[in-house]
């Protein structure tokens, strides 16, 4: 295949990534800047964004959906979605050092900076409950859970048992 415009040419070549084929895997956008708003209502399946609170959700999703509008898209064709780092633990004390600990030796800089940034959660599963219902009122309609510290399995069976059958989900 020959590539060409005003100033070079180039031959045997291929331009890629192809744009999304009918029948594939939906394709989300994440980020909150106005570009990644924008992108994700005119031209993705889903906007994945990892709001620090459920009003910053609410006002990316509402610029989400108004970039969807405006590219005359429906609106069920983009996903609303948000994830979270999270420390499921009976004592709210140990939960927030171990996500203190996570976050600030997987960014190397002060758990307040992420904090600020992102959706974190550090107590026991009842209060993520809660906490996540606020985002579902807001328009989220998926969540993808990323754990913190060392305990990973057992905040698995944690969140499968506790988080799911409370948030309209099936336990493990």
């Amino acid at each position: 295949m020959s590539v060409s415009c005003k100033h070079w040419t180039l031959e045997d070549a291929e331009l890629l990534p192809k744009p999304t084929q009918a029948g594939g895997p939906p394709i989300w956008m994440g980020g909150s800047g106005d570009t990644a708003l924008r992108w994700a209502g005119q031209r993705f399946d889903g906007w994945f964004p990892n709001s620090p609170t459920p009003e910053t959700f609410r006002t990316g999703w509402t610029r989400v959906q108004a970039a969807t509008r405006e590219a005359k898209r429906p609106l069920s064709g983009v996903t609303p979605a948000f994830a979270v780092t999270e420390a499921h633990h009976t004592n709210a004390r140990a939960a927030e050092t171990e996500l203190r600990q996570f976050i600030q030796g997987y960014y190397m800089v002060p758990y307040e900076t992420i904090a600020a940034r992102q959706g974190c959660y550090a107590g026991p599963p009842e209060g993520c409950v809660e906490w996540l219902r606020k985002f579902a009122e807001v328009g989220v309609r998926h969540v993808v859970l990323r754990f913190a510290g060392p305990g990973q399995l057992p905040q698995l069976d944690r969140a499968a048992a506790v988080l799911l059958p409370r948030l309209g989900g099936e336990s493990a």
